[in-house]
């Protein structure tokens, strides 16, 4: 079974990359995706949670994301967090091992130098990609494009630091500030929590995070879990050196992506259905302007 991460003409499904070497599940990911498919996000494999049955693959396995939490100084000297959906820093197996060559954090995420976070606070990645910036606000008002694959989110480091972290009941984790991120949006978080409390059938759910203690001072990130249980449900805090489990999207998944617009042909004859009278004429007018 492969794992559902979107519907629109077509099921887009994803096939799963396991190995105990995380940079190693996430190259193999990567190579099968290939240049014009992609490795799915948090907010992509939420989305497939919400769209699919219980019994897929989306549901009943433990993922790694194409997800990544960040946090540091600005150049200020303020204290941020940073989201990244689709790819970050750690996006690139190399950087990985490299982050363990050098030592993981006492919290066991990678060190980053102080040019890196700040790049990416101004969207540079460290390939020269240049991805969106936003703010929680933006997030959170929906200014957000929602087929959007590649973007960060930076706030204020105290929002992060005084998010849930533990199990809480699911209403109280839908104004979460966590959750709302690593959904990708309010209307994705509240979607994704019914659905979770549906499958699970439990009072609580787990939304984790390791800052509390985290020394800012040392710019550092790690990548986001996704439970197929609901103690860790979305796990923030899972060791950067942990098993690897990315899910990969070949290019034909991502063009079944596309909605084909309907001909002129048969929007006429859906507006006939509903209203035997309309001025055909006229309204063939208006719609060949807009097809042309």
């Amino acid at each position: 079974m492969a794992v559902l991460i979107d519907q629109a003409v077509k099921n887009v499904e994803g096939k799963s990359f396991c190995d105990a070497n995380l940079p190693k599940a996430l190259a193999a990911a990567q190579k099968y995706a290939g240049k014009e498919g992609y490795v799915a996000s948090n907010p992509q494999l939420l989305r497939g949670r919400v769209l699919a049955p219980f019994d897929n693959e989306v549901w009943t396995d433990w993922h790694t994301t194409n997800s990544e939490e960040n946090a540091g100084r600005s150049p200020q000297g303020n204290e941020i967090y940073i989201a990244v959906h689709g790819g970050g820093i750690l996006s690139s197996p190399d950087r990985i091992k490299a982050a363990y060559k050098e030592g993981l954090t006492d919290k066991y995420a990678a060190k980053f130098t102080d040019k890196e976070l700040q790049d990416l606070q101004n969207g540079r990645l460290p390939d020269g990609t240049t991805i969106p910036v936003y703010t929680f606000n933006d997030l959170k008002k929906g200014n957000v494009l929602k087929s959007l694959k590649r973007y960060a989110v930076v706030m204020d480091f105290e929002q992060a630091k005084n998010a849930v972290s533990g199990q809480a009941e699911f209403e109280k984790l839908k104004d979460d500030t966590l959750v709302i991120v690593r959904a990708g949006g309010v209307e994705e978080a509240a979607a994704y929590l019914d659905k979770a409390r549906e499958r699970h059938k439990t009072a609580q759910y787990g939304s984790w995070h390791p800052f509390n203690g985290l020394d800012t001072r040392q710019p550092q990130g790690r990548l986001l879990f996704l439970s197929h249980d609901a103690y860790y449900g979305l796990y923030g805090s899972d060791h950067l050196d942990s098993n690897g489990s990315f899910v990969g999207v070949a290019p034909e998944a991502r063009e079944a992506q596309k909605i084909v617009a309907p001909t002129l042909e048969q929007v006429l004859a859906v507006a006939s259905r509903h209203s035997p009278d309309i001025n055909k004429a006229q309204l063939t007018r208006e719609l060949s302007a807009l097809y042309e």
